[in-house]
């Protein structure tokens, strides 16, 4: 935040309440009050332009940025959620999205151990990894069953993004991250006419690689930087 903040970005940033203690959708609706309160305080901070936006989030941040731009770009997907809209589709800019998970099959296939997601079998990929996204899952969704509620397909993001999804910037690293889900996400939009940025690597990085801008890797790469470079052209692009 801090490093786009020096480049001249107004950054809005917001505390959702977190799992165990509320649950979905209770964070949805926070970034929708988020929105709607910045009305209220652009006198005080002029240099805030509340009809245009760029949405973006990290990890279960960029989940949630990625839904609640869909329920403003998709009126049946705002129906199927039963989450109004807060905003025109046409104030959404742009998206960035951090190393989120977008797939509901996914998450359930890594809890259940479908070894076709993993291609190493270890005690880490086998049993701490599925233990920590079930519990995520309860945490997130409140319901200890959400591995075999049906209910909760509505989470895989790509069976509901349309062409009117804003222009999307999408990163995530190869290793204990979603890469997958990235990936896919992208492909999605891509194939309905959506401009996508997209940067990945073949070098080992892990979840929230991007924030290690200090980190120069064995191959005197620092990838961290490199993506920020990227994500800056992107930005200046859609201003």
């Amino acid at each position: 935040m801090i490093v786009l903040a020096n480049e001249g970005y107004a950054i809005i940033n917001m505390n959702y309440a977190l799992g165990y203690e509320t649950h979905y959708p209770a964070p949805i609706i926070q970034i929708g009050e988020m929105v709607q309160y910045m009305e209220t305080i652009k006198g005080k901070y002029p240099f805030i332009n509340d009809q245009e936006f760029i949405i973006g989030g990290d990890s279960a941040g960029a989940f949630l940025a990625a839904q609640f731009t869909l329920i403003q770009t998709n009126p049946n997907y705002a129906t199927l959620t039963s989450i109004t809209p807060v905003l025109d589709k046409d104030q959404l800019l742009g998206i960035v999205l951090f190393c989120g998970p977008y797939d509901f099959t996914k998450l359930r296939n890594l809890v259940e151990q479908d070894s076709k997601l993993r291609s190493v079998s270890n005690i880490l990929t086998d049993q701490i990894i599925p233990f920590f996204a079930n519990n995520i899952g309860y945490a997130f969704l409140g319901d200890y069953n959400w591995v075999s509620n049906e209910s909760w397909e509505m989470l895989t993001l790509n069976q509901y993004v349309t062409s009117d999804f804003p222009t999307a910037f999408i990163t995530d690293a190869n290793t204990l991250s979603f890469e997958d889900h990235g990936k896919q996400l992208g492909a999605t939009l891509k194939s309905l006419g959506v401009d996508v940025t997209e940067v990945y690597y073949e070098a080992v990085l892990t979840h929230e690689y991007q924030f290690n801008l200090g980190t120069i890797s064995s191959d005197n790469r620092n990838y961290a930087k490199e993506t920020f470079d990227v994500l800056l052209s992107f930005l200046e692009n859609i201003k």
